[in-house]
């Protein structure tokens, strides 16, 4: 007859490994609830990470004035007080989409005001890593001393390489039924082997539709919000992550450019029909690349950006050559129809090349007859 919140409460108290989640709201949602900011903030300051720091000599150094994280929120929606009170460890589950509504990145860390605080799949793995049952401590690297923009977030000994924004790419297994899962109902009346869970991170969520806490991911249109979290944790652990740094998009510049030259000048100086099989085949070079390169070492390369340029390349190079040369053949024709018979003019016309000024010599018999 207990409050099922005090039996989920002692049960994490006993656990003394359980990592709760919380929520960020925007400064709308603030207003919309009237949400009290410093009051949240306060009940849940224990669950702070690092400010910003910089590898400098070897070692992590804060900066000073510490600078605000890329990704920063007006409010915190957090646990329930009874929750709080015997909770260790915390982390926050807002997602963040692509333009198409998917979740390919994984945020990391995050900020509202002055606090740091780390996602919920940081916070678990920082509990999972630290030594004997400790939360590891979690260190947000910044580029260089003045940036805000990130390079990777430390978590022990352990570094989670990120975008400038703070984001992890995420190299999913397939859909979500993939990864092992339990019925909750199986799971209260202790109906699944213990050795099944020995040793496990354990990720607790619900998957019915009305629970609104569905995702879409690259293989499935509704997925549970926590496949998101045991992808980038199950990444981690493994070094899975898929990897795309500064390096990496710098290099990608330099091969557009070489490539858009090259191409360029190879379009100029063949036809339109030898034209057609290049393009077929740098496209396949750089699609081929791309998906080498992302099942052999996890690296994210742009595909679609380079087969787009050689297209346009190719589209331009085409259209000159067609205008130029139309045009040419319509200022020939207009100069020959001067002093030869039409047909004649278009005999000259169909053979390319024939064509060019000062004439040319040749040795010749001509042959006279007289009446």
């Amino acid at each position: 007859d207990r409050d099922p919140t005090e039996l989920l409460a002692d049960a994490i108290e006993d656990a003394k490994n359980v990592t709760l989640g919380f929520t960020f709201l925007t400064p709308d949602q603030v207003a919309g609830l009237g949400a009290d900011v410093d009051d949240d903030l306060q009940k849940v300051s224990f669950f702070q990470i690092d400010p910003v720091h910089v590898i400098e000599n070897g070692r992590l150094v804060p900066v000073e004035p510490a600078p605000q994280l890329p990704q920063h929120w007006a409010g915190v929606v957090r646990p329930l007080d009874v929750l709080l009170s015997v909770a260790s460890s915390g982390g926050y589950f807002t997602s963040s989409t692509d333009d198409d509504g998917v979740i390919r990145k994984y945020v990391t860390v995050g900020a509202v005001g002055a606090s740091n605080f780390a996602s919920l799949g940081i916070a678990t793995l920082a509990r999972t890593l630290g030594p004997e049952g400790q939360v590891a401590r979690v260190t947000p690297i910044a580029k260089v001393r003045g940036s805000r923009f990130l390079q990777a977030v430390r978590l022990g000994d352990v570094t989670v390489d990120v975008d400038d924004a703070g984001f992890a790419y995420l190299n999913y297994y397939g859909q979500y039924r993939d990864f092992p899962t339990w019925s909750a109902t199986d799971l209260l009346h202790r109906r699944i082997p213990a050795d099944q869970m020995r040793g496990k991170v354990a990720v607790v969520g619900t998957t019915a539709v009305a629970t609104w806490d569905q995702r879409v991911t690259p293989f499935d249109a509704f997925a549970p919000g926590v496949i998101t979290h045991a992808t980038f944790m199950e990444n981690v652990l493994r070094g899975e992550l898929l990897v795309r740094t500064q390096t990496v998009v710098v290099a990608e510049v330099v091969v557009l450019i070489l490539t858009a030259f090259a191409l360029a000048l190879l379009f100029s100086r063949v036809s339109s029909l030898l034209s057609a099989p290049a393009l077929v085949v740098a496209a396949g070079v750089t699609a081929g690349t791309g998906v080498v390169a992302l099942q052999r070492w996890n690296l994210l390369l742009a595909v679609a950006l380079p087969i787009m340029q050689q297209f346009a390349i190719f589209l331009a190079a085409t259209s000159y050559r067609f205008f130029n040369e139309e045009r040419e053949r319509r200022k020939a024709r207009e100069t020959f129809s001067r002093f030869l018979a039409p047909a004649i003019v278009e005999q000259v016309l169909e053979r390319e090349g024939s064509l060019k000024l000062g004439g040319e010599k040749r040795e010749l018999t001509v042959k006279f007859t007289v009446d």
